[in-house]
């Protein structure tokens, strides 16, 4: 057996993030520069119409000058979920991360993610619920939203699993590419469908407790997006 580190994927899905996606990366780089293990991160333009391709093409060869770095783009706007799969189709790492582009959840916290693989879990999904989480920041309105949301899912379609809508999570490279296959959800609720899929052919899926800091900027439309949420998860719950 090799004793090489994994390669590991960094998936980061960006639509519109203009105003923050040189600060992001430019993060991103300095956590693979100093790491051991061999990363490959790819950031998938999912139809912006704003200048996040053109900041990226400007900026990228010099933060990831190791050629370690690829732009993904497939035209129009099709969602996160989209996005996300798509990166997972590209991706070769043993070991595929994906995060969100406002790094809510720290960069640097992905060891511990594949440290949860590595121990025999097929999926790591960063929590905010469970015990020695932390998160800061986070406003009253999203906060009731977002225990709403949790509850919800865990009622209709996911017994079980405390926070399935945090946008730091990894996989194995076979159940991950398994999952791709499988997705049927663009949108944002694409989380859940992995996570039941998973419980479906029986992947281990381990929630990883996570430092989270809310950062202003979100993408998601309060009250239409949680609608498509909720249709959503109904459903899914017909699915199950």
């Amino acid at each position: 057996m090799s004793n090489d580190p994994p390669k590991i994927s960094l998936i980061i899905p960006a639509y519109n993030e203009a105003d923050r996606i040189a600060a992001s990366l430019e993060t991103v780089s300095k956590f693979v520069a100093a790491e051991t293990g061999t990363y490959e991160v790819l950031l998938v333009n999912d139809g912006s119409r704003d200048r996040t391709p053109e900041i990226v093409r400007e900026i990228s060869p010099e933060l990831f000058p190791d050629g370690n770095f690829q732009l993904l783009e497939y035209g129009e706007n099709r969602g996160k979920g989209y996005a996300v799969r798509y990166g997972i189709e590209k991706a070769t790492g043993d070991y595929i991360v994906f995060s969100d582009t406002d790094l809510s959840a720290p960069i640097d916290q992905i060891p511990k993610l594949v440290a949860s693989l590595v121990s025999g879990a097929d999926v790591a999904i960063g929590s905010r619920r469970v015990p020695q989480s932390e998160v800061v920041g986070l406003p009253f309105s999203r906060r009731v939203m977002s225990r709403f949301f949790s509850i919800l899912s865990q009622w209709l379609v996911l017994p079980g699993i405390r926070d399935t809508q945090c946008g730091f999570k990894a996989y194995r490279a076979k159940a991950a590419k398994e999952l791709a296959r499988s997705q049927q959800i663009d949108g944002y609720t694409f989380d859940v469908e992995h996570l039941l899929i998973s419980r479906k052919r029986g992947f281990l899926i381990e929630e990883v407790p996570v430092r989270w800091v809310y950062t202003e900027g979100s993408q998601i439309n309060g009250f239409s997006d949680s609608i498509k949420m909720v249709r959503d998860l109904l459903d899914l719950r017909r699915r199950r």
